[in-house]
């Protein structure tokens, strides 16, 4: 219930599938059989949705915050690592889910939550997917908003000494996040 309660109040069966194994559950999908079985969730096709909001909010919110970061993380990195065993027709979704997973890790304007300290190379790799899922949003969707949300978070990522050591990269995110803008 964890892992589904992060994905919000309703979760897709496609996707918890490529997220069998995590935190030591084999089998995602067989636990969300159980909880539909008790009550908690409901499930109608392809999709796990929680009987009531405030079920899911009650769940996510036991986790502690630090846990909930790094499972938003570990969320993002595995649909990525498994994103080969998706249908074709779930592969966008899944890189977009993917990476709003791991933008969760940024630290909130309300100095909220604590980051996760990245290694250098992890910086780079998420400020690269931040650039393409957000061009993915204006050429695919014409979604200026959702753009700038995913252009703005791989800013975010970008490491301080960027402009020298990753011109290329941070020039690309700043030009493309000026374009959504206007």
């Amino acid at each position: 219930l964890i892992i589904a309660s992060c994905f919000g109040s309703q979760a897709n069966l496609p996707v918890m599938k490529l997220l069998n194994g995590m935190k030591g559950v084999a089998d995602v999908v067989q636990n969300l059989d159980i909880a539909v079985g008790e009550g908690l969730l409901e499930r109608a096709g392809p999709f796990f949705m929680f009987v009531h909001d405030s079920i899911q909010q009650s769940v996510y919110e036991l986790t502690p915050k630090n846990e909930q970061v790094q499972l938003h993380v570990d969320i993002g990195l595995m649909l990525i690592s498994n994103g080969s065993h998706a249908s074709r027709d779930t592969v966008g979704e899944l890189f977009a889910s993917a990476v709003s997973h791991i933008n969760m890790a940024l630290p909130k304007c309300d100095g909220g939550d604590a980051a996760i300290n990245f290694t250098l190379s992890q910086h780079i790799v998420f400020a690269k997917l931040n650039l393409k899922a957000g061009q993915k949003a204006v050429n695919e969707k014409l979604d200026f908003s959702l753009a700038g949300v995913h252009l703005k978070a791989g800013i975010s990522f970008l490491p301080q000494n960027s402009w020298s050591d990753q011109y290329d990269l941070t020039l690309q995110l700043y030009d493309e996040y000026a374009n959504v803008l206007f």
